[in-house]
């Protein structure tokens, strides 16, 4: 079976690794004299928050309602992903309390329970592992298949590949207990987990 380029990549990827550049190759270390062009703050990550953003409270009354984050991308998400991903722990207990549905995805793919694997990413420059409370209280709620094995729109990311960039053995068996598929697709390049572990060693 032949694979066509364009099935792995998208017209967003290009501007985005290359405003992820700098925080990986910082312009300190550039070649003297060499003059790099500055990206757009668009370029520098996939959501720029704003001041309203930041001060949401949740809705405990309406436990599954949306909200729109973001100044340059409206993106629409549950709130109780939205407080795993501003780790706002009482927040995440209000809402599930009031009865907030664990199997609601973001308009991009994006799950409570990945959020909270995310948290946990060792492999994100410049940002240090964060509490694993979320995971815990998460992965001991009912998923449905469909959520456990969910892919987001651009990255593709999924839980299992998350958790592989946790490093963090329990939390990879726990998904796995609960229903995530070892041999399901992911990523740019649509790899099984068990290819994307080997590309990590």
């Amino acid at each position: 079976m032949s694979s066509r380029y364009d099935k792995h990549l998208e017209n967003w990827f290009i501007p985005q690794y290359r405003g992820h550049f700098p925080r990986i190759f910082p312009f300190d270390g550039a070649f003297p004299g060499t003059e790099y062009p500055q990206q757009e703050p668009d370029f520098l990550g996939s959501i720029l928050v704003t001041d309203e953003d930041l001060a949401k409270k949740p809705s405990t009354k309406d436990p599954n309602r949306k909200i729109k984050i973001g100044q340059l991308r409206q993106k629409r998400m549950p709130q109780l992903t939205y407080f795993v991903w501003r780790e706002n722990a009482d927040a995440v207990e209000k809402l599930l309390d009031a009865g907030a549905n664990v199997n609601q995805l973001s308009d991009a793919g994006d799950s409570a329970l990945l959020q909270a694997v995310q948290l946990l990413d060792v492999t994100t420059p410049n940002q240090k592992p964060g509490d694993d409370s979320f995971f815990t209280l998460l992965s001991e709620k009912p998923h449905e298949p469909e959520v456990l094995n969910a892919t987001t729109q651009k990255k593709r990311l999924s839980l299992l590949t998350a958790a592989i960039n946790t490093n963090r053995l329990d939390v990879l068996r726990k998904l796995l207990d609960m229903g995530c598929a070892p041999d399901s697709r992911a990523g740019i390049e649509l790899s099984t987990p068990l290819y994307y572990c080997i590309q990590k060693i």
